[in-house]
């Protein structure tokens, strides 16, 4: 057995406080991001060197290893008091989901989402914050990771999965509906899927580059584009995501916590029961007419019958079936689809004529009633709204039939109050 001076003993006890700072998010200037040596905590867990050498001593500058210049380093400080010294390369680091919590944690001082826990004491009237950090030793596992406090919450997640036989990364925002003992029904997460929704419904396309996808024991749905929760969603053990899937060499921690910035306003107005929109941190842009549509990749992915039951893939082929038609007729340089419109969404399809433009909104209800009850409200916002771009024609696409009632409705509507509203049918 190995004695220890008195001196080592404490600088001992110091190493194992720097484990428990470093876990609540507590650095020293002068640290930096390297990984490259790391030593193991008595939970077995890995922890950068330097990071715990600097916290233990309280020298802001040193060497990993060891200099005549700098003294001992801190692979050997740590090795010396019995610590187990571990080295990793940089394709190793990548690979394991707490270098990754860790990196974000890191990086996360210049962003909104490094305020976190600051944003959860005051939108839950906490006591103190749980954490100084996004990610904490106690939410972070093998395979994923959730934000410090987050089980029962939307929460900011990150986690690998495997997709078409290569291992991705996943990062963006989560509801778990998987029972346990911070979650004893999946309807106390009822009112989170709900204001969810609203928030989805009020910007639409405010995540327009991101997907939604669904995981259901070992069962993954094909990737949608961001909508409302939809109601058979919501079972016991559902898994609901919303973000971006990644090569995991593809990792950037910068460009992961610029997205969970986006982010952060949906879970601002969600876990403050709606009373927290942060309208002005989710980017509105102007109306910005661009020639150009394309084939949404999920679409492509679908079998025949998710693209008939799915709502979103459905409206995917409409739209990209609808543009074809139109730049046959108008030219394709007159055509553009997901436009957007000023106000934090985007068009389905814009047509262009001359100095003016023609504004399609698709719908894929089974009436014609539903389906102008939806798009009308959404068309009048995108042409009338202050600020944005006024339309000469206004027109909801759609499957359903046209029947004399509401086609008597859309013609009294635009004699009387002189709005441009059409409805057209498209038939696959």
């Amino acid at each position: 057995m190995v004695k220890y001076t008195s001196t080592q003993k404490e600088l001992i006890e110091k190493v194992k406080q720097a484990f428990i700072r470093f876990d609540d998010g507590e650095r020293q200037e002068g640290r930096g991001t390297a990984r490259t040596w790391f030593v193991k905590g008595d939970n077995g867990k890995l922890y950068p060197a330097k990071h715990i050498w600097g916290l233990a001593t309280g020298r802001k500058y040193f060497q990993t290893h060891s200099s005549s210049k700098n003294g001992v380093g801190a692979t050997e400080g740590l090795s010396n008091i019995g610590f187990t010294i571990i080295p990793k390369s940089k394709k190793q680091v990548a690979k394991a989901i707490e270098d990754i919590a860790y990196a974000l944690n890191d990086s996360s001082k210049n962003y909104n989402i490094g305020k976190l826990q600051d944003v959860r004491k005051t939108l839950k009237g906490l006591k103190r914050k749980a954490s100084n950090v996004i990610f904490h030793n106690r939410t972070i596992f093998d395979e994923f990771a959730f934000h410090d406090g987050g089980r029962t919450e939307l929460q900011f997640n990150i986690g690998f999965e495997q997709i078409d036989n290569k291992k991705t990364l996943r990062y963006g925002v989560a509801i778990s509906l998987e029972l346990g003992q911070s979650l004893h029904s999946i309807e106390d997460m009822l009112p989170n899927i709900k204001l969810y929704n609203d928030f989805l419904r009020s910007f639409p396309d405010a995540y327009g580059d991101m997907f939604m996808w669904r995981w259901l024991g070992d069962q993954r749905s094909v990737e949608s584009y961001p909508t409302p929760i939809p109601e058979n969603w919501i079972e016991k053990g559902a898994f609901i995501f919303l973000g971006k899937s990644i090569e995991v060499n593809a990792f950037d921690a910068n460009k992961v916590l610029s997205d969970f910035d986006r982010l952060l306003p949906l879970y601002q107005y969600v876990e403050s029961f709606g009373e927290d929109l942060v309208e002005h941190n989710l980017i509105h842009m102007p109306f910005a007419f661009k020639s150009g549509f394309s084939k949404k990749k999920n679409t492509t992915k679908a079998n025949a019958k998710e693209k008939t039951l799915n709502v979103s893939l459905r409206h995917n082929e409409l739209q990209y079936m609808l543009c074809g038609r139109l730049a046959k007729k108008f030219g394709a340089s007159n055509v553009s689809d997901e436009v957007p419109n000023g106000v934090g969404g985007s068009i389905d399809v814009v047509v262009k004529h001359q100095k003016t433009y023609w504004f399609y909104e698709i719908k894929t209800h089974l009436t014609a009633r539903a389906c102008i009850r939806e798009a009308f409200g959404q068309l009048l916002e995108y042409s009338k709204w202050p600020g944005t771009q006024s339309a000469q024609k206004l027109i909801i696409i759609a499957e359903a039939v046209l029947d004399v009632k509401a086609n008597e409705y859309l013609k009294g509507i635009r004699k009387k109050y002189n709005i441009p509203i059409y409805y057209e049918q498209i038939k696959m």
